[in-house]
């Protein structure tokens, strides 16, 4: 309760009252989700909260938005755009035996299908990238926490060199190389089947697979907006604040806009593995998922059965 009561007060001085209230309300709707007579009423506050954000977004940062240069015209360079990032702060040696797993089969490919693979750690992070000083000072001290540094870490890498971003946790297996990571611009895009949006994107991307063209503006946008918010703010206004963002670009960049209504939707099994990890392995229903995806967001942070026979197993011992 103290944390509870401690966020509020924290969101209230940083922004407003009412997105502290929401903050605090969404942790009842979500439950009451589950409810059917109430999926309305909670599928309509999903909307205000994000509305209200999007409206502080918009008035807090008028300026930036309104001087921001929105260069569609730019003409890609794509010298360096068979390149795949990922990153492991901590090193890879260190990661989790299916991070490890992970890495190593985004690694295969790039090395199958003639991309550089890059693993970034806290060694060798700014071989490839500058920050402002304020920006590292405040990832240093805690108050950017490694979640939003790393929304910012990404786009930057595909502002400057193009290519891919893969979040380590995401699982790579396929048997012909896949097109669509050299598009212009690229997301895991799924079907839209929810009847509550509790998350922005509502299927149209996802941040943890991003890929595209040296100087696409999404790209240019999102690291200067994200600098310009960190150097006001100490506060995220919601822990997805990146996807706030790419909506305000889609909303206002007609480029931005295009390229994701044009991103056809592909991988549809993309979340398998993470619910099915630690049941049986069967041959049959994988070679049937392999069919239509071949990226899988995989998670190290809940228990996983490690039992002869699981998905793990067959994954680790691949």
């Amino acid at each position: 309760m103290k944390k509870i009561v401690k966020e509020y007060f924290l969101l209230k001085n940083t922004f407003n009252p009412q997105i502290a209230r929401n903050k605090l309300f969404e942790k009842i709707w979500g439950r009451l989700s589950k409810i059917p007579l109430l999926r309305d009423k909670t599928a309509n506050f999903y909307f205000r909260k994000h509305e209200t954000i999007l409206q502080y977004l918009e008035n807090e940062f008028e300026y930036f938005l309104k001087n921001y240069l929105y260069d569609e015209e730019i003409e890609f360079d794509n010298s360096n755009s068979k390149i795949i990032f990922s990153m492991w702060i901590q090193g890879e040696e260190n990661a989790p035996k299916i991070v490890q797993k992970t890495i190593e089969s985004q690694r295969s490919y790039a090395e199958r299908y003639d991309y550089q693979y890059v693993l970034l750690d806290e060694k060798n992070l700014f071989n490839y990238i500058d920050l402002p000083e304020i920006i590292i000072e405040k990832y240093k001290n805690g108050i950017i926490d490694f979640i939003k540094f790393s929304d910012i870490v990404r786009v930057t890498l595909l502002a400057k060199y193009g290519g891919v971003w893969l979040d380590s946790t995401i699982y790579l297996e396929t048997s012909e190389k896949l097109e669509y990571l050299e598009n212009d611009f690229y997301t895991i895009r799924l079907k839209n089947d929810e009847k509550i949006p509790k998350f922005v994107p509502k299927g149209r991307w996802t941040g943890f697979c991003l890929a595209g063209k040296q100087n696409f503006i999404l790209f240019k946008f999102l690291r200067d907006f994200q600098i310009e918010y960190f150097r006001r703010f100490n506060v995220a206004i919601d822990y997805f604040l990146i996807d706030y963002l790419i909506e305000l670009a889609y909303r206002k960049i007609n480029s931005v806009n295009n390229s994701i209504n044009e991103n056809s939707e592909t991988n549809p099994e993309l979340f398998f593995l993470a619910t099915n990890m630690s049941k049986k392995y069967n041959d049959h229903d994988w070679k049937e998922v392999l069919k239509n995806t071949s990226l899988f967001k995989c998670t190290y942070k809940v228990k996983i059965n490690s039992n002869e026979g699981t998905y793990f197993n067959k994954i680790i011992d691949k």
